[in-house]
């Protein structure tokens, strides 16, 4: 499962544009944003360690049907939060396949080969 930020090759920048090629910028797990804390603090992340991200504990996925790659389209950062704290909360995840979602295509494209 992958976060919507994909990342640099050096790790140092979040990505968003889903127009910038797998060349320039790759996937990236939740375990390894939350090593890096300078990363995550600034935009387009912004991720503050104090906040509290689960006003809801829903998220949505999407699944290439292919290949089962799951890219997180809502709830970033409660995952985001989850991990850097450490703790297993309880979510209800809406997952749909990327051919019935069309706004995950460009997504996924570079996360998955299909």
């Amino acid at each position: 499962m992958f976060p919507a930020w994909r990342v640099d090759a050096a790790r140092r920048v979040a990505v968003t544009d889903p127009n910038v090629p797998c060349a320039r910028a790759g996937g990236i797990s939740f375990a390894e944003l939350a090593g890096l804390p300078e990363l995550i603090a600034r935009p387009p992340i912004g991720f503050e360690p104090a906040a509290d991200y689960y006003g809801n504990n829903h998220i949505a996925l999407a699944r290439c049907d292919r290949c089962g790659v799951r890219l997180v389209k809502d709830g970033n950062h409660r995952l985001l939060q989850s991990t850097c704290r450490g703790t297993d909360e309880t979510v209800f995840v809406y997952e749909v396949t990327s051919s019935e979602w069309l706004h995950c295509r460009g997504d996924m494209r570079h996360l998955c080969g299909c």
